[in-house]
């Protein structure tokens, strides 16, 4: 049996056993980073979730190097805690992110928007005569000849 840092491998057995510090690595990475080495070896998760927790890893492979494993298995666990860090870190932005991105598309904003569209001049100001019309390059519109300009005989 050798020691190395966490690492137990004994080489009779062919396995190796990681004790890995509950307080520094939450049990959900532990969970995560065990279960990426089932796919090419046997895993076992035993221990105190207080005090220490021991994983036991022995490959299909006998092969296999066994401290390598180990200390893949180290890095895996560390990778994983970043990873779980920075989701919690960034958790509050990516809510508001989320927020931001359904109140955009919300109903209440979609009905407020078919409102607007729907106050842009409609029918009824289409239908206005065209002789009541000021353009920009004409006169005022010409009064009817009523007899308004002719001169009354006395």
């Amino acid at each position: 049996m050798k020691l190395a840092g966490n690492l137990e491998i004994d080489n009779e057995e062919g396995v190796v056993r990681v004790s890995v510090n509950p307080k520094i690595y939450s049990m959900g990475v532990i969970y995560c980073a065990a279960h990426s080495f089932t796919g090419r070896n046997y895993v076992l998760i035993d221990g105190d979730r207080e005090i220490e927790i021991l994983v036991e890893i022995k490959p299909f492979d006998e092969k296999e190097n066994l401290e390598e494993l180990g200390r893949v298995f180290n890095n895996r666990l560390l990778s994983y805690q970043l990873t779980e860090q920075k989701r919690i870190e960034n958790a509050a932005v990516k809510q508001l992110i989320l927020y931001r991105a359904l109140m955009t598309n919300s109903p209440d904003d979609i009905i407020e928007m078919q409102k607007e569209k729907q106050k842009i001049p409609g029918k009824k100001e289409e239908k206005q005569s065209v002789d009541k019309l000021n353009l920009p390059w004409e006169e005022e519109p010409k009064k009817a000849k009523s007899g308004a300009g002719k001169k009354k005989a006395r």
